[in-house]
């Protein structure tokens, strides 16, 4: 009886201290989420290396028979959106960029699908690259009310092109924009053929704090006002890294890495800055949304999803599993030495993703 005793007690004390642990960080939350307000907007203006580095860094062009557009949506917000020229019996991709990227950063890629025999077509997502942002005094934060709005505004674009219904037509969303791509076939009845999802983000990764604690966290802070604040520890645009000529866990190549931050410099207006609670928690909320059970059914057209081996930024294993378990026609593919930023890879594996889209090509024809 004693030692069962014993054993309850540490049990208790072990308990009570991470209560007291988890008291405690909500508390420095709250305080801070209390006395701070929303800072004033100030861009980060980088050094005069850094700017003579990025002045240098190749940027690939859009091809010649680029074409962009914009469109406004059922809430007015201006998408631009742009699309190489239309060839008979050609097939159609629509890119869609990952969170903080346009496709100014996509200007090889869409070359190198064009290449391939694609018609290539390609959008910002709202809070983007060059469509408009949510608050004209805060450019760099994203915020939606629902994360649905994401498709919404990609449905609108496809429903306009009648055109796409006379051929295959894919998308490849490239992590968040993997994201909204599931959401559009969920949500919405297209024209959409085929899915090539590269690390598509169903759960970020929000180390130190458990998912359920950040869900939290961040529900917290649109109670007290406090939605479009960034969520803790981030901020504004500041470059990934000074060094343009080395790589990182987000991609190998420097070559590529860096065409985001040098976009940036040289388009300031394009900024996007960390993750706001209200992003946070709308992302964790409507990746619980693409895992359940019966919304998963409905995203019934063949997918290819490519994952990197070594992903930081989201929780691939949940990505993972719900291509193998829970998605009625995907094929899983997992690249070898590769970090989040598939897209930014070197040669190898961008052909082997490209590789993926004319597989994917190939079964729609058959």
């Amino acid at each position: 009886m004693t030692q069962l005793i014993k054993t309850l007690t540490g049990i208790r004390t072990r308990n009570m201290k991470f209560l007291k642990l988890i008291s405690l960080s909500l508390l420095i939350l709250l305080g801070g989420l209390i006395l701070f307000p929303e800072a004033k907007y100030a861009p980060y203006t980088p050094d005069d290396s850094y700017l003579a580095d990025s002045a240098n860094y190749n940027v690939p062009p859009m091809p010649e028979d680029w074409t962009w557009s914009y469109f406004a949506t059922w809430d007015d917000t201006k998408i631009r959106w742009g699309q190489t020229e239309r060839r008979d019996g050609e097939p159609s991709v629509l890119l869609i960029p990952g969170y903080t990227s346009s496709m100014d950063m996509y200007g090889e890629h869409v070359s190198m699908l064009a290449a391939r025999g694609y018609h290539v077509l390609g959008l910002d997502l709202r809070g983007q690259g060059g469509s408009d942002r949510h608050r004209s005094i805060q450019p760099e934060k994203l915020y939606a009310n629902n994360f649905g709005v994401y498709s919404d505004d990609v449905a609108e674009l496809i429903d306009s092109l009648t055109f796409l219904k006379e051929r295959p037509f894919v998308i490849i969303g490239s992590s968040f924009g993997g994201h909204v791509a599931l959401r559009l076939v969920g949500d919405h009845d297209t024209t959409v053929d085929g899915l090539v999802l590269l690390a598509p983000a169903y759960v970020p990764n929000t180390a130190p704090f458990s998912v359920g604690l950040t869900k939290t966290m961040t529900g917290f802070a649109k109670l007290i006002g406090k939605d479009q604040h960034y969520a803790p520890g981030l901020g504004d645009w500041r470059p990934d890294g000074t060094d343009l000529t080395v790589g990182s866990d987000c991609a190998s190549d420097p070559t590529r890495l860096y065409l985001r931050d040098t976009v940036f410099v040289r388009k300031p207006e394009q900024r996007v800055g960390g993750a706001t609670n209200n992003y946070v928690r709308g992302m964790i909320k409507s990746g619980e949304l693409l895992r359940s059970e019966s919304y998963a059914a409905k995203l019934d057209i063949p997918i290819h999803m490519v994952v990197a081996e070594k992903d930081v930024i989201i929780d691939s294993a949940v990505s993972e599993a719900a291509c193998m378990e829970g998605l009625p026609d995907c094929k899983l593919v997992k690249l070898p030495g590769t970090g989040h930023c598939l897209m930014l890879e070197n040669d190898t594996v961008i052909n082997a993703i490209y590789d993926e889209v004319d597989a994917l090509i190939a079964r729609l024809k058959d």
